[in-house]
Parts: C-alpha cells; sequence; structure tokens
C-alpha cells in the first residue's frame, strides 16, 4: 500500500449493524478502517445487540416515515451516541432516516463536518439524504453522480467501493461442488423476485450446473430448490457460505452472475468475483457497465431467454485475465488514499 501521513483529525462512522451483520455496508467499513486506522482517529459507533432481526421493512408504509421497528431502533441508537461524538470532527452515518437527520441536526450546533455515502442506492433513501445537504455527499459511481445532480447541488464526489486484491484472487485453494462443469455460481439473498426463477430456467437450456450461495425466506428456498430438482437434476447446490470460503468459492466456477436490482448503487460481490479471474454476467443498466467494463456480459433480467443467450456466449469466450484486470481498478488500498485525500481538505 502506498504511504499514508498521519493527520490531526478524529473521524466517526455511525454503522448501526456493524457488529451484527456481514453486507456491504459492513465490510465497506470494515475494509476502509483497517487501512486508516494507523493513520487518523477513526471510530465506529454501532449496536451490540439488535432486538429487531433483520426483517425487510422496505415495502412497510411505516418505512416511508421510517417509523418502523429498524428506524426506530436506529434512532435511539443515535441519541445515545450524542454524547460521543462532539470530539469528533468528521461524523459519516450510513443507515439513512432519522440517523441522517439528528447528525445533520448536530453538525450544525456544534460545527462538525457531515458527509454521506450513498450506499442507499438511487432512490427514497437517498434524496432523503440529500434533502439534508451535507458538507459532502460521495457516490460510487459516474451514473451515481449524475442521478444525485438532480436533487442536490452542493459538494459530490466519486469514490467507488473496493476489494482486497490479496483475499480476492486467482491463485489458493478451490471448492468441491461435485457438480458437473461448466459451473456457474450466484451469490445471493433468496428473496421473492423472478430473477431467481429465469436464472433457474436459463440455466436448464444450457449444460451447465448452479451453484446458489445464499439463503433466505424458507417459504423461497423450497419453491426454488423444487424448481432447480425439476429442471436441473444433478446440476444444482443451494448453500450458505462463510464469507472467509468465498475466495475459494469464486475460485471453483466458470461465470458468476448477481440478481441486482437497477437501483443498487454498487455490488462488492462484483468486484470479489472480478478479483478471483472469474467472468461476469450482470443485469444491463449503467451501474452494472461500469463496474464491470469489458471484463462480462450483460442481459435483460427479465427475460429467461436473454440471460440464457448470455451466459452461452460467456462461457464460450476466452476471457484470460481480463476480470482480475479490471477488478485491479478498484483495490482498496487505492480507495482508501482518495477517502483520506477527502478527509484532509474538510477538515
Amino acid at each position: 500500500m502506498e504511504k499514508i501521513k498521519s493527520f490531526k483529525m478524529k473521524i466517526v462512522f455511525l454503522s448501526f449493524y456493524q457488529q451484527t451483520a456481514n453486507r456491504g455496508v459492513e465490510r465497506f467499513v470494515k475494509e476502509l478502517i483497517s487501512r486508516l486506522d494507523l493513520k487518523i482517529n477513526v471510530q465506529v459507533f454501532s449496536a451490540s445487540k439488535i432486538n429487531t432481526g433483520f426483517k425487510d421493512y422496505s415495502r412497510s408504509f411505516l418505512r416511508k416515515f421510517f417509523l418502523d421497528p429498524c428506524s426506530l431502533a436506529i434512532l435511539r441508537h443515535t441519541i445515545q451516541s450524542f454524547g460521543k461524538l462532539r470530539k469528533y470532527d468528521i461524523i459519516i452515518p450510513l443507515n439513512g432516516g432519522w440517523q441522517s437527520l439528528l447528525t445533520k441536526i448536530f453538525c450544525l450546533f456544534y460545527r462538525k463536518k457531515f458527509i454521506i455515502i450513498g450506499h442507499s442506492g438511487l432512490g427514497y433513501d437517498d434524496r432523503w439524504n440529500l434533502l439534508l445537504k451535507p458538507n459532502l455527499f460521495v457516490v460510487l459511481s459516474k451514473f451515481q453522480k449524475q442521478w444525485a445532480k438532480k436533487y442536490y447541488h452542493g459538494s459530490i464526489e466519486i469514490i467507488s467501493n473496493g476489494v482486497d486484491l490479496v483475499k480476492f484472487s486467482p491463485k489458493g485453494k478451490n471448492k468441491k461442488f461435485n457438480l458437473r462443469p461448466p459451473v456457474i455460481l450466484c451469490v445471493t439473498s433468496l428473496q421473492k423476485h423472478d430473477f431467481l426463477k429465469n436464472l433457474i430456467m436459463a440455466v436448464s437450456k444450457t449444460k451447465a450446473s448452479l451453484v446458489m450461495a445464499g439463503s433466505g425466506d424458507h417459504q423461497q428456498e423450497k419453491y426454488l430448490d423444487s424448481l432447480a430438482s425439476k429442471y436441473l437434476r444433478g446440476r444444482y447446490l443451494r448453500k450458505q457460505f462463510k464469507y472467509l470460503e468465498m475466495p475459494a468459492v469464486y475460485r471453483s466456477a466458470d461465470l458468476f452472475v448477481y440478481p441486482n436490482p437497477p437501483w443498487e448503487s454498487f455490488g462488492l460481490v462484483f468486484l470479489e468475483a472480478l478479483a478471483c479471474n472469474l467472468p461476469v454476467v450482470a443485469s444491463n443498466d449503467p451501474i452494472r457497465k461500469e463496474i464491470i467494463g469489458s471484463a462480462g456480459l450483460f442481459f435483460n433480467p427479465e427475460d429467461y431467454n436473454s440471460i440464457y443467450v448470455t451466459f452461452k456466449k460467456a462461457l464460450k469466450e476466452n476471457w484470460q485475465d481480463k476480470p482480475r484486470h479490471q477488478a485491479k481498478k478498484y483495490s482498496w488500498d487505492k480507495m482508501a488514499l482518495k477517502y483520506l485525500d477527502l478527509f484532509k481538505k474538510l477538515v
């Protein structure tokens, strides 16, 4: 890693789920802090116990007003954290809603710097964050910057998410799936959306096998397993892998697919797969095309025949080292330097 000078500044991330989850936001905080904590004073405030679970309230009427159980738990935790925030120069709330609003008020009162990072994506939550006019709004892609400019005319900077190129590498152990090659790998939480059905139908038209790495709603798991037993007999595995196992899982596949919604701001799993030199197929939207570049192909997620045609073409392609080369553009070491430079300018 490039040498980083030490600066006198104190930064705090408000990440409610940091100790209880390992999703994209929590991994972002962990990776960034591991590269900065010896150079600046950086801390994370999070809840040690979550009583609300991880139920999805995104479609709830109460969620629109941040009155669902998760939003209210974040509100209480943010209020409890206020007594410890005054010594910090920059405050970065990561859970939106009440947390962003209260941080804005706190920063105005105590003259602190307020940064929002656009992990929520192109939708309601980040429109709310932009309405609060942070000192700086960090976006993860050029397309997201264009979207944000429609709602906010303040300072916007582009810093993408990153990947650990040592941890995620083509070199290392593989996993034994005991499936007929080639193997198509899908990493996802098993929610109720049509793409997973279309994915199974698309794979059924090929000679490939499908590994579904993830878990979710019990009824959805049962439905997908039943569908796969009908159309992918002997060519299907669904399993929840530990995060430390994932480099080996990526290395053991021939093609990667992830069912991102078009509003999603990034998708760390794309970088992890690319870093292991695994070619990627993804939805044909501007953000995914920007991330993946020439290291993958793109399909219409609503049409299983489009997915099938893309699989067929991708499995025939000689990708050489294109995926790994694309991932190198997103090294966490490079991204950490960009964040440090931003923090230095703000303080």
